[in-house]
């Protein structure tokens, strides 16, 4: 699988130099959510933002409402890490699945090393 070039395609790291893409794809933990499986629990602390690299996952609020899919490409679980808050939503595989999961803790430095990315994060929370 590579990395650099899944990362490429999401928004948030598509402006980003050849360099800062390697440093976020170094820092990448590859995680399988097999269908049905919780990759987020509403509530939890945000430790990690996740990219789906392949697959489709669910975000559904407490009581039930699905908020939305998530497919290949997409960014979920960033804002929470950015703001320290709880997850606002639990999401769940729809299929068989396989996400790029950066920790709060890198993708904090990754952002100060590379401030492009935060104006990535911005228009993504605009929207």
């Amino acid at each position: 699988m590579d990395i650099r070039a899944i990362l490429a395609q999401v928004p948030l790291f598509s402006r980003l130099s050849p360099e800062a893409l390697d440093a976020f794809a170094e820092s990448v933990q590859v995680t399988e959510v097999k269908s049905g499986d919780v990759l987020l629990r509403q509530g939890d602390l945000a430790t990690a933002a996740y990219v789906v690299a392949a697959g489709r996952l669910r975000a559904v609020l407490a009581d039930g409402t699905v908020a939305g899919d998530i497919g290949k490409f997409e960014l979920l679980g960033e804002i929470a890490v950015f703001a320290g808050e709880p997850r606002s939503a639990s999401v769940h595989a729809v299929r068989d699945s396989i996400v790029l999961g950066i920790n709060r803790k890198d993708l904090l430095r990754l952002v100060n090393a590379y401030p492009m990315a935060l104006i990535g994060i911005t228009r993504i929370i605009i929207k």
